[in-house]
């Protein structure tokens, strides 16, 4: 189960990730790509603190680096709309 929410919240994050950098939304919709982020970061570090198996721990590690990702490119996103 805790895989299935790891991979489901990873590819919504990658679709969003896809869309952004695809279309110009600019801060359309920023505080729900913000508070989804937060939930699969938070989500995933937490599935990381409580893996059972290796499996587990690189699906979790994945999530975080796509969170990552996701958080740096709504960064630049929010730079480019101040300072544009």
């Amino acid at each position: 189960m805790r895989n299935t929410i790891l991979i489901f919240l990873s590819i919504i994050n990658l679709i969003i990730i896809e869309i952004t950098l695809s279309f110009n939304t600019g801060i359309d919709y920023l505080s729900l790509r913000v508070i989804f982020v937060a939930f699969t970061l938070v989500t995933s570090v937490y599935m990381i603190l409580l893996y059972r198996t290796t499996k587990q721990l690189i699906i979790a590690l994945i999530a975080v680096f796509i969170s990552l990702i996701h958080i740096l490119l709504i960064i630049r996103i929010v730079f480019q709309a101040i300072y544009s």
